[in-house]
């Protein structure tokens, strides 16, 4: 005999309509994604190519975490936008994201000029300098600096900004929808097929103006199924069987080469359930703080600074996240605390925090 009551009397699977959305596991799920990002940066930055990529069609376990980033910010920052008037979430935004950048960014430089290879007056002076000092207003005229880690693998002091700019972008469009009154769906939907459409017929070898482009769309396939998700909110389950579901689809996409469309839709999906659904002890991990954007922000130098060491060792790709995993926690930790905490605790709405980056 069946003990489950008939399906009449089934309470009804939540939905992203009838949650309290601010309950959920995403602070973990961002921490998890930073610290994939590192193992990820470790391979390119030892000079050794990643197994993922292989599988991914070149899409690496860095870009699918990133590109979880942007599918939890696709969901949170739009629920933030239609609940914000414009100056709120313009502070909002500003608050999370630039006391914290523009810190890391200072220290990049000052560490920097402990490094380099150049004298100090040409090492300050230099266009390279200041152009690495735009990324802390998302303007990444340069992501070197000069005479720093160029005998290396990979010459970047800070490869990990490159995606700031385009997470503003995003913001914008989450803004720019929220203010829509009529047809806002209908367009979403448009615009996130146009992503899609469009990331399969870039080569990946754009510069200039098409790089932003490609980029753009690479990007909102991953942050618009986030939209998406909350957009179609009251009609979507959240269930942990779709979530499995998904999960094994997603595994089983790399076989006909859509690996990176499934991780954006399926993969969204069961992302975004599973941080809904997760038990109080993964949701505990971080319950002090959300010290994944400093850990994103300080891991790519630090595993640059270690580069030297990890290349002495039997396999430089092991040995550089394992050693720059705890020293970039600590720089995650710090940077909460003594920085990002500090400006959002200004917010007369702490709950804000939860739709952060």
């Amino acid at each position: 005999m069946d003990p489950r009551p008939p399906p009449s009397q089934r309470s009804p699977a939540p939905t992203l309509g009838t949650i309290d959305t601010r309950d959920n596991g995403f602070d973990t799920v961002r921490l998890l994604a930073a610290a994939a990002v590192l193992v990820s940066h470790a391979f390119a930055l030892t000079a050794f190519a990643e197994p993922l990529e292989d599988l991914g069609r070149g899409v690496s376990l860095g870009t699918m975490a990133v590109g979880a980033f942007f599918v939890i910010s696709g969901l949170l920052i739009t629920i933030s936008a239609e609940r914000s008037g414009t100056g709120q979430f313009l502070r909002q935004r500003a608050r999370r994201l630039m006391p914290a950048l523009f810190v890391c960014v200072i220290v990049c430089v000052a560490v920097g000029a402990l490094v380099t290879r150049l004298p100090a007056g040409e090492y300050w002076t230099s266009l390279q300098t200041l152009g690495f000092l735009g990324n802390a207003v998302f303007l990444p005229l340069s992501q070197a600096l000069p005479g720093v880690f160029a005998s290396q693998p990979n010459g970047a002091a800070n490869g990990s900004l490159w995606t700031l700019p385009f997470e503003v972008a995003c913001y914008a469009i989450s803004f720019a929808f929220a203010r829509l009154r009529f047809g806002r769906h209908a367009l979403l939907l448009v615009a996130w097929f146009a992503s899609i459409v469009l990331s399969r017929h870039f080569s990946g070898d754009e510069d200039g103006v098409w790089f932003f482009v490609e980029r753009t769309a690479w990007l909102f396939r991953f942050y618009g199924a986030g939209m998406l998700l909350y957009a179609f909110r009251d009609r979507i389950p959240l269930r942990a069987d779709w979530a499995l579901a998904a999960l094994a689809l997603l595994a089983l996409s790399p076989v006909i080469g859509v690996f990176a469309e499934a991780a954006a839709t399926l993969g969204a999906y069961a992302l975004i359930a599973a941080a809904y659904r997760a038990p109080r002890w993964f949701r505990a991990v971080t319950a002090r703080g959300d010290i994944s954007y400093g850990v994103y922000l300080y891991a790519f130098p630090i595993q640059q600074l270690l580069v030297p060491l990890s290349l002495k060792t039997p396999v430089p790709w092991l040995t550089n996240p394992a050693l720059a995993l705890p020293l970039t926690i600590l720089a995650g930790v710090t940077s909460w605390l003594l920085v990002e905490r500090r400006f959002l605790a200004r917010k007369s709405d702490r709950t804000a925090a939860a739709h952060a980056f």
